[in-house]
């Protein structure tokens, strides 16, 4: 049996924390380096924009828990 090879990427959290100190929102990522895909570095990426995160918050939370529905190719 092969040894489990351990992912390479970055780890990323992010929580949203509103004017209480409550956490309506926290997300952890693993970002996976595709090193033939790759094109700069993440400093060279626009920044999110509101849009983008309201559009992750409402992707999950309409998120059922089924993985591989959500990650099949369309």
């Amino acid at each position: 049996m092969e040894p489990l090879q351990q992912p390479e990427g970055e780890f990323h959290h992010f929580q949203l924390v509103n004017q209480n100190g409550e956490v309506p929102l926290s997300i952890s990522l693993l970002v996976h380096v595709n090193r033939a895909a790759a094109f700069g570095s993440p400093a060279d990426l626009p920044p999110l924009s509101t849009d983008d995160v309201i559009a992750l918050h409402d992707a999950l939370r309409k998120f059922d828990g089924n993985f591989i529905k959500a990650f099949q190719k369309k």
